[in-house]
């Protein structure tokens, strides 16, 4: 069998050894506390987000900067149809759009809180 050392690996010719406990494995390397359920959370990001916008009714904002528009558009696609728990379908509505500043490129998702009937 073969033995994995952090330099190299080599043949032993030995049945490999039963699994070691993590604790004694690795010291004090590793840490574990046992807490129980982890508690629930309405601030998430996008609960956050949604506060901001509600508190400034029919005003656009950048919510977010993405990798790409297809990503953009698509978190837009998940804020106006609700799919976000944080934002209830029809209460608001969102855009993508890729901008140019300073010659970089920057792919946004603009948001803003139109209420609970558009």
């Amino acid at each position: 069998m073969f033995e994995n050392s952090n330099r190299q690996t080599v043949c032993t010719g030995q049945l490999v050894p039963a699994a070691v406990p993590v604790r004694e494995h690795m010291g004090d390397l590793v840490s574990v506390t046992f807490t129980g359920p982890p508690p629930r959370s309405r601030n998430t990001k996008h609960a956050l987000i949604a506060m901001e916008l509600a508190d400034r009714p029919g005003e656009w904002a950048i919510v977010q900067r993405l990798a790409s528009i297809t990503r953009a558009s698509s978190a837009a696609q998940a804020i106006r149809s609700g799919r976000l728990a944080a934002y209830p379908d029809g209460a608001f509505e969102a855009v993508a759009r890729s901008v140019v500043e300073q010659g970089r490129v920057e792919h946004r998702v603009y948001a803003r809180f139109v209420g609970a009937e558009q």
